[in-house]
């Protein structure tokens, strides 16, 4: 099984952005069936369902090997549109309240103005945390069970509690996955204000750091050097890779000003 995970292309056509399509096929549906039936267990099970396999597309891109530009762009968007739509929808029908929808689309403002302010520096978005994964995932199991407290009968008592425990603490959660994001982009941001103060400051040191180290990479063949001894003779070095000495004061050296 090769572990290579680099896009080498758009590849539009692989398992795992099939597998992601589905799930975008399936926030139309949720939305029908909450908003124009009654069929409120079945919007449950369809936001269930795909707000749950969002490791799915993901695992079957590094097992296939079939990484690729579109799926790393088209997961992260479906997943955050899963729950904006959830969390718009649920607060619509007066499951969520808006403070609870304020604050989860406030961390959604935070982390999006991060990524731009990285991107102007000419740096990538930071790398996704498994808090934030561990968040996402808590969020998208509170929503069905929040559907069906508040609108499938005889069912409050059970699942209001579980939905909203979840809710707050995948709340919690994701707040925390934001500073650990929001560290990450700092610390970026740090190392590059530092050389750019560093080479502002020292522009010709710096220069020759960057210099030698172009130089270090290439290939320098070893060198000989004569060496003086104690008494003011000239002595060779030891032989290298197998070369013959030549005795000793057979090289001129200029010793406390004499030549010998």
């Amino acid at each position: 099984m090769s572990k290579s995970t680099a896009p080498t292309g758009w590849g539009v056509w692989t398992w795992p952005n099939l597998v992601t399509a589905v799930r975008l096929a399936g926030i139309p549906l949720f939305c029908y069936l909450l908003l124009a039936t009654e069929y409120y267990w079945q919007a449950a099970v369809v936001l269930a369902v795909g707000g749950g396999t969002d490791w799915v597309d993901g695992q079957l891109a590094r097992r296939l090997n079939q990484v690729s530009r579109l799926g790393r762009l088209l997961d992260p968007f479906v997943d955050r549109l899963y729950i904006l739509t959830a969390l718009l929808a649920l607060t619509y029908v007066d499951l969520l309240p808006w403070p609870f929808t304020f604050a989860v689309l406030a961390r959604e403002a935070v982390l999006v103005a991060t990524v731009v302010v990285l991107r102007w520096h000419g740096f990538a978005p930071p790398q996704v945390h498994f808090l934030g994964k561990s968040a996402t995932s808590v969020m998208f199991m509170s929503f069905p069970v929040l559907v069906v407290a508040g609108l499938v009968d005889n069912a409050a008592s059970w699942a209001a509690p579980l939905g909203w425990a979840l809710a707050w603490w995948g709340l919690v959660l994701y707040w925390l996955a934001a500073f650990v994001y929001l560290r990450q982009a700092a610390g970026l941001l740090r190392g590059r204000s530092g050389r750019t103060h560093a080479v502002a400051l020292y522009p010709r040191r710096m220069r020759l750091v960057a210099q030698r180290g172009r130089v270090s990479t290439q290939t320098r063949p070893r060198r000989r050097r004569d060496t003086v001894g104690r008494y003011g003779h000239c002595v060779r070095p030891v032989a290298v890779r197998g070369e013959s000495c030549e005795p000793a004061g057979s090289c001129s050296r200029s010793v406390r000003g004499e030549t010998r």
